[in-house]
Protein backbone atom coordinates (compact mmCIF):
# COMPACT_ATOMS: atom_id res chain seq x y z
CA UNK A 1 0.00 0.00 0.00
CA UNK A 2 2.80 2.69 0.58
CA UNK A 3 4.98 1.57 -2.62
CA UNK A 4 1.42 2.24 -4.46
CA UNK A 5 1.23 5.99 -2.66
CA UNK A 6 4.52 6.47 -3.53
CA UNK A 7 4.11 5.73 -7.05
CA UNK A 8 0.90 7.52 -7.49
CA UNK A 9 2.67 10.30 -5.80
CA UNK A 10 5.64 10.37 -8.76
CA UNK A 11 3.22 9.92 -11.52
CA UNK A 12 1.09 12.85 -10.32
CA UNK A 13 4.60 14.66 -10.15
CA UNK A 14 5.38 13.93 -13.63
CA UNK A 15 2.22 14.60 -15.01
CA UNK A 16 1.94 18.00 -12.88
CA UNK A 17 5.22 18.99 -15.06
CA UNK A 18 4.60 17.40 -18.29
CA UNK A 19 1.25 19.42 -18.25
CA UNK A 20 3.13 22.67 -17.10
CA UNK A 21 5.77 21.50 -19.70
CA UNK A 22 2.90 21.62 -22.68
CA UNK A 23 1.17 24.62 -22.22
CA UNK A 24 4.57 26.65 -22.69
CA UNK A 25 4.91 28.53 -25.56
CA UNK A 26 8.06 29.03 -27.62
CA UNK A 27 8.73 31.30 -30.44
CA UNK A 28 11.47 31.28 -32.39
CA UNK A 29 13.19 34.04 -33.98
CA UNK A 30 16.23 34.18 -37.20
CA UNK A 31 18.15 37.13 -38.24
CA UNK A 32 18.36 36.50 -42.06
CA UNK A 33 20.30 40.03 -43.28
CA UNK A 34 22.65 42.22 -41.67
CA UNK A 35 21.79 46.17 -41.44
CA UNK A 36 20.13 48.02 -38.99
CA UNK A 37 22.07 48.70 -36.52
CA UNK A 38 23.97 45.48 -34.50
CA UNK A 39 20.96 43.41 -33.77
CA UNK A 40 17.23 43.52 -34.00
CA UNK A 41 16.31 44.62 -30.51
CA UNK A 42 12.90 43.62 -29.11
CA UNK A 43 11.10 45.01 -26.11
CA UNK A 44 8.57 42.69 -24.77
CA UNK A 45 6.86 43.89 -22.14
CA UNK A 46 7.06 40.70 -19.97
CA UNK A 47 10.73 40.91 -19.60
CA UNK A 48 10.70 44.12 -17.37
CA UNK A 49 12.47 45.88 -19.28
CA UNK A 50 15.19 43.68 -20.72
CA UNK A 51 16.17 44.41 -24.14
CA UNK A 52 15.75 41.26 -26.34
CA UNK A 53 18.47 41.15 -28.78
CA UNK A 54 18.78 39.10 -32.12
CA UNK A 55 21.83 38.85 -33.80
CA UNK A 56 22.45 38.40 -37.29
CA UNK A 57 22.54 34.42 -38.24
CA UNK A 58 21.48 33.41 -34.58
CA UNK A 59 18.38 31.35 -33.66
CA UNK A 60 16.67 33.38 -30.29
CA UNK A 61 13.72 31.88 -28.00
CA UNK A 62 10.92 33.19 -26.42
CA UNK A 63 9.10 31.03 -23.79
CA UNK A 64 6.16 32.10 -22.08
CA UNK A 65 2.98 30.73 -20.28
CA UNK A 66 0.95 33.17 -21.02
CA UNK A 67 -1.38 33.67 -24.14
CA UNK A 68 -0.22 36.70 -25.54
CA UNK A 69 2.99 38.65 -25.77
CA UNK A 70 3.52 42.29 -25.65
CA UNK A 71 5.72 44.64 -27.43
CA UNK A 72 6.85 48.18 -27.14
CA UNK A 73 8.20 50.69 -29.74
CA UNK A 74 8.46 54.60 -30.04
CA UNK A 75 5.77 55.13 -26.74
CA UNK A 76 3.29 52.39 -28.10
CA UNK A 77 2.14 48.89 -26.97
CA UNK A 78 1.01 45.65 -29.21
CA UNK A 79 -0.11 42.93 -27.90
CA UNK A 80 0.50 39.63 -30.16
CA UNK A 81 -1.89 36.75 -29.24
CA UNK A 82 -0.80 32.78 -29.03
CA UNK A 83 -1.73 29.40 -28.44
CA UNK A 84 -0.38 27.86 -25.45
CA UNK A 85 1.95 25.13 -25.62
CA UNK A 86 2.39 25.97 -29.34
CA UNK A 87 5.46 27.00 -31.34
CA UNK A 88 5.51 29.52 -33.27
CA UNK A 89 8.44 30.24 -35.70
CA UNK A 90 9.71 33.69 -37.76
CA UNK A 91 12.53 35.24 -39.70
CA UNK A 92 13.66 38.63 -39.64
CA UNK A 93 14.90 40.55 -42.74
CA UNK A 94 15.70 44.08 -44.13
CA UNK A 95 14.78 45.71 -46.51
CA UNK A 96 16.95 48.28 -47.81
CA UNK A 97 15.63 51.06 -49.04
CA UNK A 98 16.80 53.05 -52.08
CA UNK A 99 17.66 56.19 -50.12
CA UNK A 100 20.40 55.66 -47.40
CA UNK A 101 18.08 58.59 -45.66
CA UNK A 102 15.07 56.53 -44.88
CA UNK A 103 14.34 54.44 -42.28
CA UNK A 104 15.33 50.54 -42.65
CA UNK A 105 12.04 48.66 -42.47
CA UNK A 106 11.67 45.49 -40.77
CA UNK A 107 10.54 42.86 -42.05
CA UNK A 108 9.40 39.86 -40.02
CA UNK A 109 7.77 36.36 -41.62
CA UNK A 110 5.86 33.75 -39.73
CA UNK A 111 7.16 30.52 -41.07
CA UNK A 112 6.40 26.78 -41.03
CA UNK A 113 8.63 24.50 -38.09
CA UNK A 114 10.18 22.81 -41.97
CA UNK A 115 11.10 26.68 -43.42
CA UNK A 116 12.70 27.57 -40.48
CA UNK A 117 14.76 24.84 -39.65
CA UNK A 118 15.94 24.64 -43.17
CA UNK A 119 16.77 28.18 -43.47
CA UNK A 120 18.76 28.15 -39.85
CA UNK A 121 20.41 25.04 -41.36
CA UNK A 122 21.73 26.65 -44.93
CA UNK A 123 22.78 29.76 -43.08
CA UNK A 124 25.10 27.80 -40.83
CA UNK A 125 23.02 28.54 -37.74
CA UNK A 126 22.50 26.17 -34.91
CA UNK A 127 18.83 24.40 -34.56
CA UNK A 128 19.37 24.77 -30.67
CA UNK A 129 18.79 28.07 -29.46
CA UNK A 130 21.74 30.37 -28.66
CA UNK A 131 19.60 32.62 -26.31
CA UNK A 132 16.78 31.77 -24.62
CA UNK A 133 14.50 34.37 -22.96
CA UNK A 134 11.69 33.92 -20.39
CA UNK A 135 8.81 36.29 -20.61
CA UNK A 136 7.41 36.87 -16.96
CA UNK A 137 3.40 36.50 -17.12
Amino acid sequence: MKNQRLLFAVVLVLASAAFANAQTTRIHLFRLTRGGGAGTYLYPVQLLGKTLNVPFGQHVVIETTSDSLGFYADKKIGYIKFEKGKDYYFTIRYEVPYSTIARIPVLVDEVSEQKFKLTVLFNDASLVPEVIYRAQD
